[in-house]
């Protein structure tokens, strides 16, 4: 059994390859591919590294478009939320139809205000997951703009805080 080389052994190995690549071609539209090529690799290295923290983080993240359709979310939102297939949600309205109005009322307000002052709001509320147990979350919404200032998408990071308020009830009573 061969031993597996390490990441940083597979990028010096690429690295190199690359450069190679680059060196060896005097023609300089193949040289101005191998360059493209490089650049994707690169590009989807990052991706991958992006999507592996946004999916290892213990927050809910959610990229929302300009309409609210749910572009993506991360692994600690679909678990809370009990949701076996996420990518069925993809292309859809985020206020899952599962949601209550005490819910979605205050999400669709806060939503529209991101949209027309670009602030960074902040809400605490409940939803329900998929089996219509109650969970709490703090969530803020913030503004991603592309380059020439317009709004792009929508960040929507939920923290869940469910045990805490049940605590803060019980001491209520």
């Amino acid at each position: 059994m061969s031993i597996k080389p390490s990441y940083q052994e597979l990028e010096e190995r690429i690295s190199n390859l690359e450069s190679e690549l680059v060196k060896t071609n005097d023609n300089d539209f193949w040289k101005e591919k191998a360059e493209h090529l490089i650049v994707a690799h690169k590009l989807k290295e990052i991706e991958k590294q992006s999507r592996a923290w946004l999916n290892n983080s213990p927050v809910c993240t959610k990229i929302v478009d300009t309409d609210f359709n749910l572009q993506f979310m991360s692994e600690a939102g679909w678990k809370a939320l009990k949701i076996d297939n996420v990518e069925d949600y993809y292309g859809k309205p985020y206020l899952f139809d599962f949601y209550p109005e005490s819910f979605t009322v205050p999400m669709n307000r806060n939503r529209e205000k991101v949209r027309k002052t670009g602030d960074v709001i902040e809400q605490e509320t409940y939803v329900v997951d998929t089996e219509g147990n109650k969970l709490w979350f703090h969530s803020t919404l913030v503004p991603i703009n592309n380059d020439d200032g317009t709004l792009d998408y929508i960040m929507v990071v939920s923290i869940e805080i469910t045990e805490g308020k049940v605590a803060l009830e019980e001491n209520l009573k």
